[in-house]
This record gives structure tokens, sequence and C-alpha cells, in this order.
């Protein structure tokens, strides 16, 4: 599951971004990606959807892997 949630964020992100290529996991979401707040409550819905998960996104989420690693924790929250 961790492998697929990695390539759902990583391309979801990308998407959102309106960008080609890989997202790394260093890059920030606001400085390299350039995503704002309606963004990332576009992005977060999506992935809730895609998912089938609940993400709760804690204020210190600054990077492609932090998103990652939050999305990672909510899904081992279900079952």
């Amino acid at each position: 599951m961790n492998e697929t949630v990695e390539r759902v964020v990583k391309k979801a992100v990308m998407d959102t971004a309106k960008l080609q290529g890989e997202a790394k996991r260093s890059m920030s979401l606001h400085d390299d990606l350039g995503l704002d707040v309606i963004d990332m409550a576009y992005l977060l819905l999506f992935l809730e959807e895609e998912l089938g998960v609940d993400i709760v996104v804690p204020d210190d989420v600054e990077t492609v892997g932090d998103l990652i690693e939050t999305v990672q924790r909510c899904a081992g929250r279900v079952g």
C-alpha cells in the first residue's frame, strides 16, 4: 500500500501543480511547486477520494515527502 500511496500522491501533486516530470520527496509544495491553499484543498480532496481515506494534514507539512508520510499514516489507520 505504501508504494501505491507514494505513486498516487506524487502524480496528484504534479497534476495539481500542472507540471510534467516526477515529484521529488524534497520538493516544497509551496516554494518549488507553487501550490496555494486552494490547490492543497483540491489535492487533499482528490487523494481522499482516490485512496478512500480521511486525511488530516498537520501544519508542518511542507514537502512532497511530508505529504506522502502523512497520507501513509492516515491510510494505515483504515480497517
